[in-house]
């Protein structure tokens, strides 16, 4: 193999180990390595291949003019390969990344702290051991169709554009997620989870269990709600944390969280439905308009779409103490004109209404008749007050008794 001049930039301490991988033809030439090639420097660790892909990147060669149709040449590919030693810890593989059908064969295949561009795949590839993807960055559209998990994954604190994690036609029920984990994870664009069965425990949201990630505080992050169409969730699946993007408006948004929704409700997983439904009635509130947006954003804002207990029971104290104030205005207009005695029956009348009770009408109309008077404009600015605070109350009262009602889950 004649030395390519790329091959002079490398550092003096990798040049030569590049050089001797490309001495064998099998394995291609520097600007157009083969699949044998990339296994073979993948094997001489990621100083040399990160060192040879800065100095041979990816080049993308026009295939049909007419159709602006492209082909990578020179990436990275692993596909249809038995990988016996998968360790790619700290790889730049640049874009058009391909395992596709490849079998990890090791106990463990780590992909930690590696960065991908566009169009990466491992469609349909089989890790037969754990897979660890730890701090990992994927840029553009990154496919794990098909993959087959035979034991453990672990995605935290990676990053992703556009992910599709879609079950196969062909994948086996005994060959799904077991125990996976997408702590910390930054989802910038759609991600796809179509299909899936998840076996063991799941988690999308914060992870304790790592130093650095509790410390950075971070949380998994949607910028657009994930599709898990006919998806099957273990019990212990938790989104607790998990942040998702602002509402929007969007019937394709609030149809996300609403399937989700119905899937956890089907397993009683409670909380998990609670907060879904919690999502949808925000999309379904950035779509309302005119008096029936404002009824949304007093239903979260007094109860939190019913899910509260503490909310509606903050509304019936302040309004408690607001129409306190009011009656205890009205009722100075009873006084005499040189003498003005206080009377608990403001406070009692205000109890009263506070709690609008059966039986206690006759109670009400004496002590309204002890502080105010039954004619006139104050008499009418009263019984109004007196509508709309019952109606408050009543609303508190019905608010609180929803929140315990979905708290306890009760029919």
């Amino acid at each position: 193999m004649s030395d390519h001049p790329n091959l002079e930039k490398l550092d003096p301490s990798v040049r030569d180990i590049v050089r001797e991988v490309f001495r064998d033809r099998a394995n291609g030439a520097p600007d157009n390595i083969s699949k044998a090639g990339c296994l073979a420097l993948a094997m001489q660790g990621h100083e040399a291949w990160n060192a040879w892909r800065e100095a041979f990147p990816v080049e993308h060669v026009v295939t049909n003019s007419l159709l602006n149709l492209t082909a990578p040449k020179n990436h990275a590919d692993f596909s249809h390969l038995e990988i016996t030693q998968p360790i790619f810890c700290y790889f730049q593989f640049g874009d058009h990344a391909s395992f596709e059908n490849s079998i990890s064969l090791g106990l463990e295949a780590v992909f930690e702290n590696c960065s991908f561009g566009e169009n990466c795949t491992f469609r349909n590839a089989v890790f037969n051991g754990s897979a660890v993807f730890l701090g990992s960055r994927f840029g553009g559209y990154t496919s794990f169709y098909g993959v087959i998990f035979q034991n453990s994954a672990k995605f935290d604190d990676c990053q992703f554009d556009s992910l599709d994690f879609r079950a196969g036609e062909k994948l086996s029920d005994s060959f799904d997620l077991k125990t996976i984990s997408f702590d910390n994870v930054i989802f910038r664009k759609d991600v796809n989870f179509s299909n899936r069965k998840f076996k063991g425990k799941t988690s999308f949201g914060h992870s304790n269990l790592r130093l650095e990630a509790y410390l950075n505080s971070d949380s998994t992050t949607f910028a657009v709600p994930p599709i898990f169409d006919g998806c099957e969730f273990y019990d212990n699946t938790s989104f607790e944390d998990a942040v998702f993007p602002k509402p929007i408006g969007s019937a394709q948004h609030s149809n996300a969280y609403r399937k989700l929704k119905k899937t956890f409700a089907s397993q009683s997983n409670q909380k998990e439905e609670q907060r879904f439904f919690r999502l949808e009635m925000a999309e379904e509130a950035a779509m309302a308009t005119g008096f029936e947006q404002y009824l949304y954003g007093r239903y979260k804002a007094f109860s939190d779409y019913g899910f509260s207990v503490v909310k509606p029971i903050w509304l019936l104290f302040w309004t408690f103490f607001a129409f306190l104030f009011i009656y205890g205005v009205a009722s100075l207009s009873n006084c005499k004109p040189d003498y003005c005695q206080f009377n608990s029956a403001w406070i009692e009348f205000t109890l009263v209404q506070a709690l609008p009770l059966p039986g206690l009408d006759k109670l009400s109309e004496s002590l309204r008749d002890m502080l105010f008077y039954r004619t006139g404009a104050w008499s009418v600015a009263v019984t109004a007050m007196v509508i709309l605070h019952k109606s408050l109350s009543l609303l508190a009262l019905f608010l609180i008794g929803l929140g315990l009602r979905n708290l306890f889950k009760l029919k």
